[in-house]
């Protein structure tokens, strides 16, 4: 395999559905699911070898790695776990959605120094869980550089992510970071035309996006839409 340029060891060769491995060198692999079981956050890794994450959202880049037959074959679970050896991250994107928080991350991710994250779903999932413990792990696994001379290091985050901004400040309370917006009315026109899951009531659980379930049933898509984008602003100001 090493002639062929796939840098893993033996420890990580084994069955397609491999997991609970305890320890592994993570150099090569990313973490591209996350989820707690008994307590302990588990996370799915995936080969990636030297691969730049430079599509426009992380989801993008798993599914490109995903064509490479070992990356598809030899996923599996270990505990998630901080590396000790990077520094913290240079920046944090949070954003309101459809006002050019992408070309902000595309632009970043377009220099051969920075790894950029946009929008992890496995992020995400350690963010909903309230913990900053494993906010930090996630976010310094997925940063590890791709090509060896990385040296900074942005994370642009889902959306909603705004409103669990004391979580992420917890993890990282020297990271920098800014909050992306445009003219809210020219936003919500946009998610009226093609909405975004946020924008579509009841498309994901609406506490996280501070709204119950009982706005699905009583609010237009119109006022909905409205109030989830007051939301992230309100959070942010």
């Amino acid at each position: 395999g090493r002639e062929l340029g796939f840098d893993f060891t033996a420890l990580e060769i084994g069955s397609p559905t491999n997991s609970g491995v305890e320890d592994f060198d993570s150099r090569g692999w990313a973490p591209v699911a996350a989820r707690v079981v008994d307590g302990q956050p588990l996370a799915e890794w995936i080969y990636f070898g030297k691969r730049r994450f430079t599509e426009p959202f992380f989801g993008q880049s798993v599914r490109f790695a995903e064509r490479n037959p070992f990356s598809r074959s030899f996923r599996f679970e270990a505990p998630l776990r901080a590396p000790q050896e990077f520094g913290e991250p240079s920046g944090f994107i949070f954003h309101m959605s459809r006002c050019g928080s992408t070309l902000v991350s595309r632009a970043l991710a377009a220099l051969p120094r920075v790894v950029a994250v946009s929008e992890a779903s496995s992020i995400d999932a350690m963010i909903q869980s309230g913990r900053s413990d494993w906010v930090r792990a996630i976010i310094l696994a997925l940063g590890r550089p791709r090509e060896g001379h990385e040296d900074r290091y942005f994370v642009k985050f889902d959306a909603w992510n705004i409103h669990k901004l004391p979580v992420i400040r917890a993890a990282f309370p020297d990271t920098p970071w800014v909050f992306v917006h445009r003219d809210p009315l020219e936003v919500l026109v946009s998610q009226l035309r093609a909405p975004g899951m946020p924008c579509l009531p009841g498309a994901m659980d609406p506490a996280i996006l501070g709204m119950t379930f009982q706005d699905i049933t009583t609010l237009s898509r119109e006022e909905w839409s409205a109030r989830v984008l007051a939301g992230f602003l309100c959070s942010a100001l």
